[in-house]
């Protein structure tokens, strides 16, 4: 129950009668913001942490790698390959992020831009990256370009997205106001694990790969075979 305040009034004869009321309606809500504010704020801290947690823990062995060995930038047929089917994954997002909008107007371009660029902008760095690495294989780093980049970044985000989503179902289910928010929890608690499993299949995929280029035939103590330069591993 809301808190009491006392108003006072003063009576054409010069009494003083003092009454209670209740807050208003515009109160409650500053009341309110105010205690959510914090939580809001800290919630929305941790959902960032998480998501660059997820990134660094996914990418950092690969970008300690390219600053220790700075090996020459190389591209292959398995590359531009990547760079095809990555072109046709943002597309397709964006297809669906228009959906029930007929006309192509000025910021379905916009959007299509940015979904293209971004794409351009990271297939560049990642290719750049692996190359100073020393990944070599062509296998590695086709799987590194189609399936672990798209997954670190779009699941780092869907994770903690979809936490958030848990705690709005449950909150909606306690309170009554959702029918089947048990089967929803069950669905988005299943969802939550395989992203969770998918994001730390792409850290250690990252990390075999790593231990590959760094064990690779170019880096061996056989005569027939010298190792690389110093410069490069």
């Amino acid at each position: 129950m809301l808190p009491r305040f006392a108003v006072c009034d003063r009576l054409p004869s010069g009494r003083i009668r003092a009454t209670t009321c209740k807050r208003s309606d515009r109160d409650d809500r500053q009341v309110m913001d105010e205690l959510l504010a914090v939580p809001a704020f800290l919630l929305f801290g941790g959902l960032v942490s998480t998501v660059v947690f997820s990134i660094v823990w996914i990418l950092r062995p690969l970008d300690r790698a390219a600053r220790s060995r700075q090996c020459p930038t190389q591209f292959s047929i398995a590359d531009f390959l990547s760079l095809f089917v990555l072109v046709h994954l943002v597309t397709a997002l964006a297809e669906a992020a228009r959906a029930g909008v007929s006309e192509f107007g000025l910021s379905l371009a916009l959007l299509y831009a940015y979904c293209w660029i971004s794409c351009g902008t990271a297939w560049w760095m990642s290719v750049r990256t692996l190359s100073r690495a020393g990944v070599r294989h062509t296998w590695h780093r086709a799987v590194f370009l189609v399936l672990v980049l798209p997954m670190t970044f779009f699941g780092s985000i869907a994770a903690p997205g979809l936490v958030l989503a848990l705690v709005a179902v449950v909150a909606a289910g306690v309170i009554g106001q959702w029918e089947h928010w048990v089967l929803h929890t069950f669905l988005l608690c299943l969802a939550e694990c395989g992203v969770v499993f998918a994001l730390w299949l792409a850290g250690r995929f990252t990390r075999r790969m790593m231990a590959a280029a760094v064990a690779g035939p170019h880096n061996t103590t056989d005569p027939k075979n010298p190792p690389d330069p110093p410069v490069c591993g």
